[in-house]
């Protein structure tokens, strides 16, 4: 039997810039026009929200991607929150076990001389593709021989034999819908219906160090800063006088532990795109904006059940006597070393 297991490992040293993992978003004005000719804008509720809303208890572990892989690591993490909403699941061990593929997404959707997976994705060419053909689980293609199941190795230009397989399953874990965010009331309606939002931002030198706020200094633009991905899994209209909480494939080092929280006014100035997911499979849906729940709600399931997917997955969790012996600061570097030589 498989055994799956997900690292979850605080990284306690930085010994390599966040740049030589931060980079991974491509983006320009073609792929944007891309976007508003194939999909529609998202709704805004005539219904009064909840002054806040998080999604933040249904993510899976932080992880640190390696190479640039942004993209790939924001589309499987918000597919992981949309089942782990359906499914109500709230434990993070199993909210990661069942996580679906970076790999998978970014193997599918690189450059064909892309060896280093250091050249980033086209968000439009990925959410095209997740839409037409769907996602795979970490638990197939990533576990148990590979990062972020193991730091023995990576995957970049190979895929494990189980290709034909993996594509033929991934079909049941299409997304049904993405909507276009271009303001805060929308992103805050989406959130609220229970859609993580995949965001491409900007960002500027001085995100590298964000702590629980990220603010811009003095001199910050976005016009100097590089392209990132990542994911919109709160708001609160009055945390820090209004903010969206981010969470990040940078590691528990960076911000809050993997997370950061920034002002709607920052936001509105860096980002570059915003994207809602969605996926209809027995969660709460609201059929018209102006049924916005005050708090999360689910109706009857219709898809398989926890236990028909855990054993789709032949799902092994790490007990804590199984504990995993993980040199990040050897792994990075390493990983860094061979992208300068």
């Amino acid at each position: 039997m498989k055994k799956l297991k997900v690292f979850h490992i605080a990284i306690v040293m930085l010994i390599v810039p966040l740049s030589a993992a931060a980079q991974g978003l491509v983006f320009n004005d073609s792929i944007k026009s891309q976007f508003f000719n194939n999909y529609d804008k998202a709704e805004v509720s005539r219904a009064p929200l909840p002054s806040s809303f998080s999604l933040k208890p249904y993510a899976p572990y932080v992880h640190f991607q390696l190479g640039s892989e942004c993209v790939a690591y924001s589309f499987a993490t918000a597919q992981t929150i949309l089942y782990a909403i359906a499914y109500d699941w709230k434990d993070q061990k199993y909210i990661s076990a069942n996580s679906f593929s970076p790999h998978f997404i970014y193997y599918r959707n690189k450059d064909s001389d892309d060896e280093e997976c250091m050249k980033g994705l086209d968000p439009f060419k990925v959410t095209q593709d997740v839409i037409e053909h769907g996602m795979a689980k970490l638990g197939d293609v990533e576990c148990p021989d590979y990062y972020p199941c193991s730091t023995e190795q990576r995957l970049c230009s190979y895929y494990p034999p189980n290709y034909a397989v993996d594509l033929s399953n991934a079909w049941r874990y299409k997304l049904d819908e993405v909507f276009l965010i271009e303001d805060i009331q929308q992103l805050r309606t989406a959130i609220a219906l229970s859609r993580p939002v995949v965001i491409g931002m900007q960002v500027p030198e001085s995100f590298r160090s964000a702590g629980d706020l990220w603010t811009p200094k003095y001199g910050d633009s976005a016009d100097k800063g590089f392209g990132h991905a990542m994911i919109v899994v709160a708001y609160d209209d009055y945390k820090y006088g209004g903010a969206v909480q981010l969470m990040n494939s940078w590691g528990t080092e960076w911000g809050n532990q993997g997370f950061c929280w920034v002002k709607y006014d920052d936001i509105l100035k860096y980002v570059q795109f915003g994207l809602a997911l969605d996926k209809k499979i027995g969660r709460y849906e609201a059929t018209a904006p102006d049924s916005i729940p005050q708090t999360n709600k689910y109706l009857e399931l219709n898809e398989p059940s926890k236990d028909e997917l855990e054993s789709d997955i032949k799902l092994g969790l790490k007990t804590p006597s199984d504990s995993a012996k993980t040199n990040y600061a050897k792994l990075r570097l390493e990983d860094f070393q061979g992208k300068t030589e």
